[in-house]
């Protein structure tokens, strides 16, 4: 489960064109208008459709499968009409690698049969199938340590030491930037050769939490690193591939849009040139389904702050948490509430993309907010996507659509290639409604396509239906389609961009490296331990005395004669191949905790072994009691008052100017 960062969200039942009172999709019951008109403007265009999806295969995390059979690859696309598909890359070095040390993550050798599958029935099928692809971890030996950012990507955070694992977070080392471009070009690869053309990929998803599952997080400023370093190289193999992202909480973006990773990309010339897609997350913390009442303020953030601005594409790229129920029960959206929302983001947002989180599971529970479907079974969540996914096809431009009832919430669009006018009504009310779609060149009939609460009525065919007498029951969503030729100018398509950076050939492009950490050193100790950043070496001095330790894995070592005397100051310097150095860390030596004999209550004294000459101190309560260790024998006796049994005593010992680690022992 993805971490819960915020408060459990308060379900408020309100949502509108301006502020439709969606409390009445509750059931309650008022007096309202029957009738409902609603103008469509042929001639204001907004977004041009990319299509609707959803994550995974059959088995969606491959496990035991079944991976996919024809009769749900028939399901998924020529019934629900998905457009696009997700997958992960599976963090393996390389990347098709068939070894499998994580089974979240399953290897290419599995996943090739399904995909390959997916591609063929989408052709047979004549569906333009959008292959999309997200990081979940780059491979583990590309990362390196970071503190965890908590709400915001703060960029405040660092990074250092060893991680080496694609799971519990961690970051991207700057020192692999390369080969993490060229390891996203060998996925590419991957898939163009069984003749697929991955359509975009997005370099980290939900790079704010760290996971026990495959993970990596991003400052806003580690983020635009990533999309400056890495895009151009990638581009420069795949000029067409598109770059979405970040794939963090449409909550977090759309309200705070300064202080999140797309306002970070939007502030720096070359990471806005290289995204293609603004991509949200449809979560208020990663589990939680935002708040239905908060979807049109939201979407509208986005496009005021980011799509109008930029001209660049949204797509909401992963949600859940809408159960089976009709209506929302308490906090709990419904399967309505998940039209709800794919309208907000399509008519307030101007989203070109949706994508549902998990498509399905091998599981008897249909009721799993995190997938549409049970194996080959559906439910009402299902039929509400069908809405959208089937009859609002890539291409489709949505045209301005306006009403005079607020409980009616509709989005238009006219497919100028296929010549087909859909129109999307939701009536969020809980009173029947007769609605009329007017203006130009709006067609006199259509068929209808209505799902309810009613067990059958499932995206069900009502056959044609007149224009001014379309009947739209109570909390209800319903499609219209008619086939007809209207004169119409499609949007001119945004671009790909085209890198203003050239491929870096730097091992290293970005900053010299992190400085090197060094373990805890004692007198006695014959080895000092520390890690590096990879690629080079670290530089240890000891006082008069140098040593050059090479880093394997992220470790470097350096063995001595004989231990360094307490207060010797040691320092390290990471020296990478390509001549850039790190600043320099420095560590003293500390004397070793004294070995103390048991302590007898009755006893007065408490005698042991320290750092020969060293002054040790024994402390009980507020009073401290010193004497010195012996310089030849290093023992030790401190006179100390009579004491009760299990009277705490701390002992620790002082020399080189430093102090040892305090213990704490128990009379007896």
């Amino acid at each position: 489960m993805k971490k819960l960062l915020l408060c459990v969200l308060v379900f408020m039942m309100i949502v509108s064109l301006g502020m439709a009172p969606l409390a009445q999709s509750a059931g309650a019951i008022e007096a309202a208008s029957t009738t409902a008109t609603i103008q469509v403007d042929f001639t204001k265009t907004k977004q041009t459709m990319d299509g609707f999806g959803f994550f995974g295969a059959q088995d969606v995390w491959w496990g035991n499968g079944p991976f996919y059979s024809d009769a749900w690859l028939e399901k998924i696309l020529g019934d629900l009409g998905i457009t696009i598909w997700r997958n992960e890359i599976a963090p393996y070095n390389p990347v098709d690698s068939s070894t499998v040390s994580n089974p979240q993550s399953a290897n290419w050798n599995k996943q090739r049969p399904m995909v390959q599958a997916l591609k063929n029935k989408a052709d047979a099928l004549g569906v333009p199938l959008k292959v999309i692809l997200s990081v979940w971890s780059p491979p583990g030996e590309f990362k390196i340590n970071s503190t965890e950012l908590g709400a915001y990507p703060n960029n405040w955070a660092t990074r250092d030491g060893v991680h080496n694992s694609t799971l519990n977070g961690g970051t991207m080392n700057p020192l692999k930037y390369n080969e993490y471009a060229r390891w996203i070009i060998s996925a590419l690869d991957m898939y163009k050769k069984i003749g697929i053309d991955v359509y975009a990929v997005s370099l980290q998803n939900e790079p704010l939490f760290v996971e026990t599952y495959n993970s990596c997080v991003y400052t806003s400023q580690w983020y635009v690193e990533l999309i400056n370093n890495v895009i151009p190289t990638v581009k420069a193999s795949y000029p067409n591939v598109k770059v979405f992202g970040s794939e963090n909480m449409l909550e977090g973006e759309a309200s705070n849009p300064d202080a999140f990773y797309t306002g970070a990309m939007i502030s720096d010339a070359a990471a806005l040139n290289s995204i293609d897609i603004f991509a949200f997350h449809g979560y208020a913390d990663g589990v939680q389904a935002t708040a239905i009442a908060k979807h049109k303020t939201l979407w509208e953030s986005v496009l005021q702050n980011f799509y109008q601005p930029t001209k660049k594409p949204s797509w909401m790229t992963e949600t859940s948490g809408f159960s089976e129920n009709w209506l929302a029960n308490g906090t709990t959206p419904g399967a309505l509430d998940l039209g709800l929302a794919i309208n907000s983001a399509l008519k307030y947002g101007q989203a070109a993309g949706w994508v549902y989180w998990q498509g399905s599971e091998p599981r008897t529970n249909a009721q799993s907010f995190y997938s549409l479907m049970s194996d080959l079974t559906v439910g009402k969540r299902y039929y509400v996507s069908k809405h959208f996914y089937r009859y609002i096809r890539p291409g489709a431009v949505m045209v301005d659509s306006t009403t005079t009832d607020a409980d009616i919430l509709s989005t238009s669009f006219y497919n100028d290639a296929s010549k087909t006018f859909t129109s999307v009504l939701i009536n969020s009310s809980a009173v029947d409604k007769t609605v009329t779609l007017s203006g130009t060149n709006v067609p006199a009939s259509f068929t209808a396509y209505l799902t309810t609460a009613t067990a059958g009525q499932n995206c069900s065919n009502m056959g044609l239906v007149t224009n001014g007498a379309i009947s739209l029951p109570a909390n209800s969503i319903m499609t219209l389609v008619s086939q007809t030729t209207i004169p119409f100018v499609t949007p001119a398509p945004t671009p790909t961009p085209k890198p203003t950076l050239a491929p870096s050939t730097s091992p290293y492009p970005v900053q010299a490296p992190l400085k090197p950490t060094i373990r805890y050193i004692t007198n006695f100790a014959d080895t000092i331990f520390g890690t590096a950043m990879n690629g080079g070496r670290v530089k240890v001095a000891m006082g008069s005395k140098i040593a050059n330790a090479e880093i394997y894995a992220g470790q470097w070592d350096v063995s001595m004669a004989k231990p360094l005397k307490a207060g010797t100051k040691v320092m390290a310097t990471t020296y990478l191949y390509n001549g850039k150095h790190s600043g320099t860390k420095i560590l003293y030596v500390v004397p070793a905790a004294p070995n103390v004999n048991p302590i007898k209550h009755a006893g007065g004294v408490v005698a042991g072994t320290a750092t020969k000459g060293s002054a040790v101190q024994a402390t009980i309560g507020s009073k401290k009691y010193t004497s010195y260790a012996n310089a030849k024998t290093g023992r030790f006796n401190i006179k100390i008052p009579i004491n009760k049994k299990g009277t705490p005593v701390s002992i620790r010992c002082r020399a080189g100017g430093f102090y040892s680690v305090a213990r704490t022992y128990k009379m007896v």
